[in-house]
């Protein structure tokens, strides 16, 4: 997700934006094509390939976690848990969609994605740092290791017998 990110910054920094946005598009008529470079024809490709890698990462990766979690949580708290997990999901999203066109507007729309993928990055790190590793438990297994705490130090033992 993070190098999607990163891609799509490289690739609205390589756009050249009007400084003027209310001024004349010089893309809508139908030779504009022809007569944009070479090197900026790619930059969009890039956005969007970029916009692709990281709508795939985030759907094979993060996109479930909200969804899938709530077999982590014993039975007396399965509803709370994951109520608050679903309200966490939404939340974020709505601060996304609440600042993302004020940043795209003040810090550019490549600064916007480099700040969106440094956030990733902190969140990647802060996951694989606390997160419990689940990886072939049963959930009898994932609820002892749960039971404690959060387990991170049990499911890394965990993972070293199973190795």
């Amino acid at each position: 997700m993070a190098i999607g990110l990163i891609l799509c910054a490289v690739g609205f920094h390589s756009i050249n934006l009007p400084a003027d946005l209310n001024s004349q598009n010089p893309s809508s008529s139908a030779s504009a094509w022809a007569e944009i470079p070479l090197s900026e024809r790619t930059a969009p490709l890039v956005v969007l390939a970029s916009v692709m890698l990281y709508v795939g990462a985030y759907a094979l990766g993060l996109g479930n976690v909200p969804w899938m979690q709530s077999e982590l949580f014993p039975l007396n708290v399965r509803s709370l848990g994951s109520g608050i997990s679903t309200s966490t999901n939404w939340g974020a999203n709505f601060v996304v969609g609440l600042t993302f066109l004020p940043m795209m507007e003040f810090l550019t729309p490549a600064w916007t994605f480099v700040i969106y993928a440094g956030v990733c990055t902190a969140g990647w790190f802060c996951i694989w740092r606390i997160y419990p590793e689940t990886k072939g438990l049963s959930l009898e297994e994932t609820g002892a290791l749960l039971s404690e705490g959060w387990g991170v130090k049990e499911s890394l033992r965990r993972a070293e017998e199973r190795s």
